[in-house]
Formats: C-alpha cells, sequence, structure tokens
C-alpha cells in the first residue's frame, strides 16, 4: 500500500508579534528602553498551517489579513514555506 501525501485546510488566523528585549523585566511604573526589537509572523491557524508543510503536508489556507506591511510578510512567508494562500484574502 502505498501512503499519499496528507491534504491539509486549515481556516485559522494571523497575529504578528512585536517583540523587545529589555535588560531586565520592569519594576512597576518604570520605563525601561528595548536594546533588541523582532517582528515574528504567527497566530495559531499559521503556526499549525506552517508545522503542518514542514512534516511534508501540502497545505492550503484561508484567512484575512489586512492590506499592510504585516500582510506582506505573511503572504511571503506563505508563499516561500509552499503554503496555498490563494484563499488568504486582504481587506481594507
Amino acid at each position: 500500500m502505498t501512503q499519499s501525501t496528507p491534504k491539509i485546510l486549515v481556516i485559522g488566523s494571523f497575529i504578528t508579534d512585536l517583540s523587545f528585549r529589555v535588560p531586565h523585566r520592569p519594576k512597576r511604573g518604570e520605563t525601561i528602553i528595548g536594546t533588541d526589537f523582532g517582528i515574528f509572523t504567527g497566530g495559531k491557524g499559521y503556526n499549525q498551517a506552517t508545522a503542518a508543510r514542514r512534516m511534508g503536508a501540502d497545505v492550503a489556507m484561508i484567512g484575512c489579513l489586512g492590506k499592510d506591511i504585516f500582510s506582506d510578510l505573511f503572504l511571503s512567508s506563505l508563499q516561500k514555506d509552499g503554503i496555498d494562500h490563494s484563499r488568504v484574502i486582504q481587506d481594507e
């Protein structure tokens, strides 16, 4: 019996994490300056689609993004990972 490639459709969310590195945890009311900054793609649906694709499944994703720089990050990442994103819409 031959094993076929799993086909997975993910309907889910896209969340952009904006992260700062700080030298210590701020105390109540304290303002501190971050030493590093990163933008990371995530969200339950997006993470599941990426993980399934990296495990070898054919993956398509359905979801909604705005029309902004964060949307561009997700679309290029989905394309790079080989995830069908033809059903991901961009809304004003």
